[in-house]
């Protein structure tokens, strides 16, 4: 008889934890999705020392709200603004890039990842250059 009696305790317990499970994966009102209205933007000739910024204008096209998460790159010579709010569905906003241009020199070309809740999870932005410097210039 004990037996039985803590057989259905645990199998309470256990329905008990399955309900919690169920509530955390229930639907958010869809997928967001990010999309950007243009992927790449070449600053053009810039001077060694030279900072410059563009804006990438992202959109979430899908349901739900989006959230970026978080943004990666592999040069102390950016920096990256992006929002840190959710952007509802059909709604636009921007990520700010601003690249510093002090050091570099010849043709540079960044990548930017941009990571995020939605289905597609991680997009990629990228920026060039070509940088004058007269320390490599001489001839």
């Amino acid at each position: 008889m004990n037996k039985l009696f803590f057989l259905l305790i645990m199998f309470g317990i256990f329905l008990g934890c399955s309900s919690k499970q169920i509530k955390h994966t229930e639907n958010t009102g869809g997928s967001p999705q990010l999309a950007i209205q243009q992927e790449i933007h070449n600053f053009g000739t810039l001077e060694s020392g030279e900072i410059v910024n563009f804006s990438f204008k992202i959109t979430n096209s899908g349901e739900g709200i989006l959230n970026i998460d978080s943004v990666k790159y592999s040069c102390d010579c950016i920096h990256v603004d992006w929002p840190e709010s959710g952007i509802s569905a059909g709604n636009s906003t921007f990520v700010k890039i601003t690249y510093d241009s002090s050091g570099e020199w010849g043709n540079v070309y960044q990548t930017i990842e941009i990571f995020s809740n939605a289905l597609e999870t991680k997009k990629n932005v990228y920026i060039a250059a070509k940088v004058n410097n007269q320390l490599f210039n001489q001839e």
